[in-house]
């Protein structure tokens, strides 16, 4: 299993913090497992963050050509809707997943090594203080 910190998520979640990191922790693992069957490798630590409904936030990503990533989203209960999208250094989007879900998943083989940006949007929150998000970046 995997350790997950919920850094900056502010006093809002000071104290269900724990039950959301569990909820995410619990997701991610199963992702993983899933991942494993296909071959598929974590090569980066979790990235988690909290956004309200319609919140976006962006992450700097250094992929290597050639390589065949896999990036997967998982949100807490109070989340309805996860989209990502996948950038590259000049702004077009390579690959998105922005449909219905809260397990959303972008997958690339870059033709360059260079660096990416993966932008997080949280379409749809129940909670009034936001909804917790953990991304995971796997490769083959």
């Amino acid at each position: 299993m995997c350790a997950l910190v919920l850094a900056g998520a502010g006093a809002a979640f000071a104290q269900s913090g724990d039950a959301i990191l569990a909820q995410l922790s619990v997701q991610i693992t199963a992702v993983e497992r899933s991942a494993a069957r296909a071959g598929i490798t974590r090569v980066s630590r979790s990235s988690i963050g909290v956004l309200p409904a319609g919140g976006v936030a962006a992450i700097n990503l250094v992929l290597r050509a050639g390589g065949e990533y896999r990036i997967v989203g998982v949100c807490d209960r109070a989340c309805g809707n996860l989209d990502l999208r996948l950038y590259d250094q000049g702004g077009g989007l390579i690959t998105e997943d922005v449909g219905p879900g809260t397990v959303p998943s972008v997958s690339s083989i870059p033709r360059w090594t260079g660096q990416f940006r993966l932008q997080v949007r949280m379409s749809d929150c129940g909670a009034r203080a936001g909804c917790a998000y953990a991304l995971t970046v796997f490769a083959r």
